[in-house]
């Protein structure tokens, strides 16, 4: 999975609302995953965007649908999250607690 521009452009802005630089952590792909590594307390959040395509029953018409697996080293372990804006609010809460050790 690659690391899209939009998307890392969106958590380099959430990173901002909380008072950090992008400096302050890491990317790293292990498994297909997105690790994003906070620096000084090695806290991690980790994504993995899943495709699927399915054909519509109703239309006969072929369906994308994206999702994404979460897992974080702060806060609950292991999420399905339907869309990337999920993803972001997680993002927000992950660097809240954060912001609070």
């Amino acid at each position: 999975m690659k690391l899209l521009k939009t998307h890392q452009q969106n958590l380099y802005d959430a990173f901002a609302k909380h008072g950090f630089v992008k400096d302050d952590f890491s990317f790293v792909k292990r498994r297909g995953r997105i690790f994003i590594i906070h620096e000084a307390s090695k806290h991690h959040l980790a994504y993995l965007r899943k495709k699927e395509t399915n054909l519509d029953p109703d239309s006969k018409q072929w369906v994308h649908n994206t999702s994404f697996v979460l897992e974080m080293s702060v806060g609950p372990s292991k999420q399905l999250i339907p869309n990337w804006e999920g993803v972001l609010s997680e993002l927000d809460q992950w660097l809240q607690r954060i912001n609070a050790l």
